[in-house]
């Protein structure tokens, strides 16, 4: 039987006594605050279920130790007792969910604030690049530098310019980018501070009999859908479409820093072998015609697997399994996903169609605030899923996040309402392109992560009937991570299309992102 993850989700604005959760303090203010690298948490209390006795619990932070936050001894009892409540709950995310308004509506839409600005709205990317008046850009990723960078950002985006044959040709486009205010309205923006410039990659044409959808695919295509993520060790990672040998269109990946020479020394991760050094097709049993919005998904050991599909759960491992007739077997469960395929409602107009697609990479999330130890019990994947409504020319997205077990088979355990970008248009196309944890630029935690990854001693002055099996609750701290995981009071970007030929951006805080969680199976 698969580990159950366990949502443990805290300190969100409106709580109730009879839920067990825990919960930590807001930010104490002080005159150097601004100054520090890390928050001053207050004492705080940790609420044990049914119990009627809490323990306070008081983290330090001192100058002597660059204000890392320590856990104490009772803070580790007290999580490790909660984890052993979580473990024996059958259904406890029906327990533990939450919403920061009670009398909201299961229907209303999850309206979220950005954090990039004061505004608290949308951001805009300018992609031009120096003045350019070529092809649109859209399908926008981004992720963040670390600060030794010269810039903040590097962002990708998809652009087709029309040849002289009127054949559309797709290419990936890519600059670095960092903040400015705009020449005649003086709105803070990203901008190119390199030149744009164009990834280069073979090309190749599909068996023409493959291609039977749409007439012309198979010619040539170039490089479709972008999805540029890190993995857990921090690899510049991307997934695309293309041509394919075996069927019309194919899911392909690749580090970029085979393509970008200096990319890992801007990000730090020179030191990481490059595993997919050229493109390389991704497995699934059974091939689609035309595939994509593939992503990845990890697990606590951080296997890559590969997730096809939501509405007919369709998951592979990523490496082969060796010896084995079905080398890239569906491991899948076949739970319902009902919990998504009821937001496929039908039209009275039968020109009008519904369509489940996958949208953005997903990303570990441990849903309770920092600095909470993550568990298997308390943390999940989350992706965003769209709604997508096509009527002839006119095509309307909704925006969802689904979350998953951070455990193989990654069953669906949760999902949001429809979210609404505050700075968005509803009258246009809005979709989530792909996401990434902004740790470099809203909070810097790398000590504490260090720390308590290396600190197996954590544990070793419990009493052996405190103390817990490392490897089920920290797991040696494979859970944390700064470029796959992040805690529920955490800031991550996402990167957002617009109707296939502007883009923006939204800082938003987990906790805001998963309001209102509707529970799954």
């Amino acid at each position: 039987m698969h580990r159950r993850v366990t949502i443990a989700l805290a300190a969100l604005a409106i709580v109730s006594t009879t839920v067990a959760f825990i919960t930590y303090s807001s930010i104490i203010g002080g005159s150097n605050e601004s100054t520090l690298p890390f928050r001053k948490l207050a004492a705080t209390t940790f609420h044990r279920g049914e119990e009627d006795n809490t323990i306070p619990i008081t983290f330090t932070t001192t100058p002597e130790d660059e204000q890392l936050d320590v856990l104490s001894k009772a803070d580790l009892v007290s999580q490790f007792k909660y984890e052993k409540h979580l473990q024996a709950l059958s259904n406890p995310l029906e327990e533990l969910k939450w919403c920061s308004d009670p009398d909201r509506s299961n229907k209303t839409s999850n309206i979220v604030v950005s954090q990039n600005g004061f505004e608290g709205t949308m951001a805009r990317l300018e992609f031009s690049g120096f003045g350019s008046n070529g092809p649109a850009r859209y399908n926008l990723n981004m992720l963040p530098y670390p600060p030794s960078a010269p810039a903040q950002y590097i962002a990708f985006a998809r652009q087709s310019p029309i040849s002289d044959t009127d054949i559309v040709h797709h290419e990936i486009v890519y600059c670095d980018m960092d903040w400015s205010k705009g020449s005649f309205v003086a709105r803070t923006k990203l901008e190119c501070v390199t030149p744009v410039r164009v990834l280069n990659f073979d090309e190749f044409d599909s068996p023409k009999e493959l291609c039977v959808t749409l007439e012309g695919l198979h010619i040539r295509q170039g490089q479709l859908d972008p999805r540029v993520f890190f993995s857990p060790k921090g690899e510049p990672l991307m997934i695309f479409g293309s041509n394919g040998h075996e069927n019309c269109l194919m899911q392909y990946i690749i580090d970029l820093r085979a393509v970008i020479p200096d990319l890992g020394l801007k990000l730090g991760v020179s030191h990481l072998p490059i595993v997919y050094n050229e493109t390389t097709p991704l497995p699934r049993e059974k091939l689609q015609e035309i595939e994509k919005n593939w992503f990845l998904v990890y697990d606590e050991d951080e296997n890559a697997y590969v997730h096809h599909d939501l509405v007919h759960r369709s998951i592979t491992p990523l490496e082969p399994i060796p010896n084995v007739a079905r080398a890239h077997p569906n491991i899948a469960q076949s739970s319902s996903t009902t919990c998504l395929t009821s937001l496929l409602s039908k039209s009275n107009d039968e020109n009008q169609e519904t369509l489940l697609h996958q949208g953005t990479n997903s990303l570990r999330v441990t849903l309770c605030k920092f600095p909470c130890v993550p568990t298997i019990h308390n943390t999940a994947l989350m992706h965003v899923f769209h709604i997508k409504y096509r009527n002839f020319l006119e095509v309307y997205y909704r925006r969802y996040v689904v979350l998953m077990n951070v455990t193989a088979p990654f069953d669906i355990i949760g999902r949001t309402n429809n979210i609404v970008y505050t700075g968005t248009d509803e009258k246009t196309m809005v979709y989530s392109v792909s996401m990434a944890w902004d740790h470099e630029h809203f909070r810097d935690r790398r000590a504490w992560v260090d720390a308590i990854a290396d600190s197996g001693s954590a544990w070793d002055d419990l009493e052996p009937a405190e103390a817990p099996e490392p490897a089920k609750i920290l797991g040696h701290s494979a859970l944390v991570n700064k470029y796959y995981h992040g805690w529920i009071d955490d800031v991550l970007v996402i990167n957002l299309g617009i109707d296939d030929d502007d883009v923006g951006i939204m800082h938003v805080k987990a906790k805001n992102l998963l309001d209102c969680i509707i529970t799954c199976g």
